[in-house]
């Protein structure tokens, strides 16, 4: 399943100072060649455990963890869930990176790219992740039983569009869920919450989430600008290194 402020006065200001170096850039690109990266170009542009601040790692040692699948091992970006309990992901991706860093117990923060062959194909599989977005209902409850394991979920999602990168509008979601477990007469209970941003850069639709699972509810305001803000800074890498071929 996908996704406290210290200091909110200053976090927040922080998170509002960072957001305005990526958007004073943040403009179309102009017409240019976009080159798929190799999987060290794919892992140098994703989130590595210096891009993670102090407060959200709360003396912590960051360590990012990455994986990299290629071809049928791809997947493609995670939406929502459908009313079986199912992920609605995006179009398939060529190869796929993720780099994931452990915040706290129970919470992690990741960066997700989904690659695919070509420019054009990842301008179709970004409308298709927007047109399935738009489909993402805003209440799902669920109710899985099955050799001795009975599952309920109530999953609550926010679908939003935000700031434009590179001429292409960003899209956001939210998820809220609750899960009860109930296994061989002992119920387990879950809450958690998970935010994510994607975008469209070169060949690839980038993505960060952030996911708690210690039974928190919401993700602040300060957490979801520093997703924003990542998910930028991991785009103008890629975009970067995609237009050098």
């Amino acid at each position: 399943m996908v996704m406290r402020p210290l200091m909110r006065p200053l976090l927040a200001l922080a998170a509002s100072v960072a957001l305005t170096v990526p958007l004073a850039i943040a403009q179309p690109a102009q017409a240019a060649a976009h080159s798929p990266l190799s999987e060290r170009g794919l892992a140098n542009s994703s989130l590595g455990a210096g891009d993670i601040p102090r407060w959200m790692s709360r003396g912590t040692t960051p360590v990012a963890r990455q994986t990299f699948l290629n071809g049928s091992l791809a997947g493609g970006p995670a939406l929502c869930v459908d009313q079986s309990g199912e992920a609605v992901r995006g179009r398939q991706a060529r190869q796929e990176m993720s780099s994931t860093v452990a915040t706290r117990t129970g919470k992690d923060i990741g960066s997700y790219i989904y690659q695919y062959r070509t420019r054009e194909a990842a301008v179709r599989a970004w409308s298709q992740l927007n047109s399935l977005a738009a489909q993402c209902e805003g209440r799902v409850e669920v109710d899985v039983a099955g050799d001795g394991i009975a599952t309920r979920m109530v999953i609550n999602t926010e679908v939003n569009q935000t700031r434009a990168l590179f001429g292409t509008p960003g899209l956001t979601l939210f998820l809220d869920y609750d899960a009860v477990i109930e296994a061989f007469d002992t119920e387990f209970a879950f809450v958690g919450d998970s935010y994510v941003s994607y975008y469209l850069a070169g060949t690839s639709i980038v993505g960060v989430a952030f996911s708690s699972g210690e039974g928190t509810r919401g993700v602040g305001r300060v957490t979801r600008g520093f997703v924003d803000t990542m998910s930028i800074v991991i785009a103008q890498r890629l975009e970067r290194r995609s237009l050098r071929g």
